[in-house]
């Protein structure tokens, strides 16, 4: 095992030298930058830092959105003994305020004047703050120190010492600064490594924020393993970034695949009813084809025959929208529904769940493209241990396992049992073929006042699967019973009720109030009678990250949303 990843990736240069690593846009145009110009850019810059006084184990925040730069400054970072400390471009100003306070970085990146500005009012003393319009000037600050500068404190940046500081997204309570080890990275995309193979002409979509564990471990796998990196411009313009870049792999969340199933079904329905008919008949013919595919059973002729059929009338055309090379997509951060995996993979895209904390940094457990199960998050990472405590909560072990929240002792404490095995916070089981299964968080479990232990979770999801229902979150904790407090996706209703030609006025009304109890009713008679939802919420607009409903992995902050619907949710109590 290397010492840290910026062994790892010097080995790649070496070997890679003049071959593409990244591509990125500029002024409209892909551009991309061989292995030798970014080992380059990242030894300039580090010397640049440290002419302008970093010092080793000296923190630096990286306040950007994802982009080539924000990758260069990270590795620059670590490469002149720093330690990044990521912030997400959407995080609140009270947020940002108590992150760098707890931090104390002795630097701060940031890629736009917006956030130049945002710092300056917060009180940061502006000859801390380096934008990435400056990445020229910052690179010529270090030409008087020599290449060996920079390396001898590569050299010093031992497995126990921190490379970052990550602070976790809080769905509740105060952000924790995860104090994460260069060996911490290193086994996390060893381990990577073990499972995942691409070679060096494969290029991976980089979509999510870099201040995402995912992404940025994917970022140093990649740059690990020596495959190509291409940056996606936002998420606006993504559907037109896959049909430029022709990605191999995405790392992303299941929400991305939801919109993307979403927009598909969305198109499908416009079309003639003999070509829907068309759709339904390739969807089947696939579902039996990757299933059998997938337990290895024998593939008749005539399902051979039929599934190129529907690969050339319905597949093929519906990949090329996503570039057309296209054929992995790795998926973690919440979970994936077991429906949407299928649809993708009877299609042609093979999705493989994992999961894993920032506290991991990244997955523990993974999907593998040889050993799969949907609805599961896969099987453990090697050097990975796992175990249950008495009441069910998954504990795990293992050298990508952080070793304590920075500067909250009791918080570290907390989150170890007496044995040093990691609490994950999350009840777990295993499937019959040794796949994990995440059924809920432990803190989401609600008790209801009856003494019924209900997992949200699962009811959430079968929820979601109506195209109706934007974000829906359970609550009934010491109730009789549940009540549902969810969003409605406006476009799909909009388009039900045209083609039922009726009008609707975009508002939340008694019609959409029926449709949503009818999916309710759906969902309530697969269920046990104590998991029922009795009574439903529908809000106005949607839940969003800078309404302080989510956080910025999309996940639910539950507290803030009961919070925020209180009185309406005691009202629907009181009037039941």
């Amino acid at each position: 095992m290397q010492k840290n990843i910026l062994h790892h990736i010097r080995k790649t240069v070496e070997h890679q030298s003049s071959s593409p690593c990244f591509h990125f846009k500029r002024a409209g145009r892909w551009e991309a930058m061989s292995w030798h110009e970014m080992w380059s850019a990242v030894m300039e810059s580090a010397k640049g830092l440290v002419a302008y006084g970093l010092c080793p184990g000296e923190p630096v925040a990286l306040f950007a959105a994802t982009s080539v730069e924000w990758t260069l400054a990270d590795l620059a970072i670590l490469a002149a003994g720093g330690i990044t400390v990521p912030l997400y471009p959407s995080l609140v100003d009270e947020t940002i305020s108590y992150i760098l306070k707890d931090a104390s970085p002795r630097f701060l990146f940031v890629d736009d004047e917006h956030k130049y500005q945002k710092l300056i009012a917060l009180g940061i003393d502006s000859t801390k703050i380096l934008q990435f319009s400056a990445f020229e000037k910052i690179r010529t600050w270090g030409k008087a120190l020599s290449d060996d500068t920079i390396y001898l404190r590569i050299d010093q940046l031992a497995s126990e010492v921190p490379a970052s500081y990550i602070y976790t997204s809080g769905t509740t309570g105060k952000p924790k600064g995860v104090v994460i080890t260069h060996g911490n990275i290193v086994a996390e995309v060893e381990a990577a490594q073990s499972v995942f193979h691409f070679p060096s002409s494969h290029i991976g979509l980089v979509v999510l924020p870099l201040a995402h564990v995912l992404a940025r471990v994917i970022q140093f796998f990649q740059l690990a393993s020596g495959c190509q990196a291409a940056y996606a411009e936002n998420i606006e313009k993504l559907a037109e970034n896959y049909r430029e870049v022709r990605p191999h792999f995405i790392v992303g969340v299941p929400r991305m695949l939801e919109k993307m199933h979403e927009r598909i079904i969305a198109s499908v329905e416009k079309l003639s009813s003999r070509k829907q008919r068309l759709f339904a008949w390739a969807l089947k013919i696939g579902e039996e084809y990757s299933e059998k595919k997938r337990t290895r059973a024998t593939l008749s002729w005539s399902l051979k025959f039929f599934h190129v059929m529907a690969t050339f009338l319905v597949f093929g055309p519906l990949r090329q929208r996503m570039g057309g090379r296209l054929s992995l997509f790795i998926s973690g951060g919440a979970p994936l529904s077991k429906s949407i995996a299928r649809f993708f993979y009877s299609v042609g895209l093979l999705v493989l769940e994992g999961y894993g904390l920032t506290e991991t940094f990244g997955a523990i457990t993974v999907n593998r493209p040889d050993d799969y199960h949907f609805g599961t998050v896969g099987k453990a990472l090697p050097g990975v241990w796992i175990r249950w405590a008495s009441d069910g909560e998954l504990l795990v072990k293992g050298p990508m396992v952080f070793r304590e929240y920075l500067h909250q002792p009791e918080e570290t404490k907390a989150a170890f049992d007496d044995e040093g095995w990691l609490k994950t916070g999350d009840i777990g089981e295993y499937s019959k073929d040794g796949f994990l299964r995440i059924t809920d968080r432990k803190k989401n479990i609600i008790v209801t006042s009856g003494g019924k232990n209900i997992a949200p979770q699962p009811i959430e999801e079968m929820l979601l699967r109506s195209p109706f229902i934007d974000h829906v979150m359970l609550v009934g904790d010491a109730r009789k019973y549940l009540i549902a407090v969810l969003s409605v996706q406006h476009e799909a209703l909009m388009r039900y009720f045209q083609e039922k030609g009726e009008s609707w006025s975009g508002k939340v009304d008694a019609k959409v109030e029926a449709l949503i109890a009818e999916v309710i009713a759906s969902v309530n008679a697969k269920l046990s009678s104590y998991e029922t939802i009795k009574r439903f919420l529908i809000v106005e607009g949607s839940f969003t990250i800078e309404g302080g409903d989510l956080t910025p992995t999309l996940k639910l902050k539950r507290d803030t949303i009961y919070r925020k619907y209180q009185p309406q949710i005691e009202a629907l109590y009181k009037s039941s």
